[in-house]
């Protein structure tokens, strides 16, 4: 798997068999660094919760992108429970912009699908032996970034990438946990119209 960038390809430890975590701000290029991802597969998933841009898909050329587009927590469960296609990386792009919409409304329930999504992705990582790779998003609370989904997501993605923006085009990527790889390692990197430059 590469980015075509170094420190991004000595950053990332997205791994056959486990939940990789994506977090960052709006416009942190989750979206762009997981479509040069699926570059690098020759049958990845997308479960689109937040409006997939195809002009972008077209500029970083994810030719072979199998997308399903997801609008209501619960369907985002029962795609996850049903997943059973020949796929190499599945992509969740965000696993909780529709639980932040449903934590609005009952917080328990929303809990309580987040956790029977992710237990799922892990247990789907291990037992077709696929990365996946999920986004999300944080938030700032007194003077700390925290994130959204809290304690369910830190626990089962095994890595962990925090994306934050230094500018126009600039962006920071920091290893917050891994398996196998340094934390607190980070590098930076430019979004481009092909995606990473």
């Amino acid at each position: 798997m590469t980015f075509n960038h170094t420190g991004l390809d000595k950053l990332f430890d997205v791994e056959k068999g486990i939940v990789t975590a994506l977090i960052g701000g709006p416009g942190t290029g989750k979206t762009s660094l997981a479509l040069c991802l699926a570059k690098n597969f020759s049958n990845p998933y997308f479960v689109d919760t937040e409006g997939l841009s195809m002009e972008r898909v077209k500029q970083i050329g994810v030719s072979q992108l199998r997308i399903a587009r997801v609008r209501e927590f619960e369907n985002q469960t029962k795609i996850i429970s049903s997943f059973d296609l020949d796929a190499d990386l599945l992509i969740i792009d965000s696993l909780v912009m529709l639980y932040r919409l449903e934590l609005a409304k009952d917080h328990e329930k929303a809990n309580r699908l987040l956790s029977r999504q992710i237990s799922k992705l892990h247990n789907l990582a291990d037992k077709l032996n696929i990365p996946i790779l999920i986004t999300g998003h944080v938030y700032k609370k007194d003077g700390k970034k925290k994130v959204v989904g809290g304690d369910i997501v830190k626990y089962w993605a095994k890595s962990i990438i925090l994306l934050e923006k230094k500018g126009f085009s600039k962006r920071k990527a920091t290893l917050l946990k891994s398996r196998s790889r340094r934390e607190g390692t980070d590098t930076k990197f430019k979004l481009c119209e092909t995606g990473v430059c």
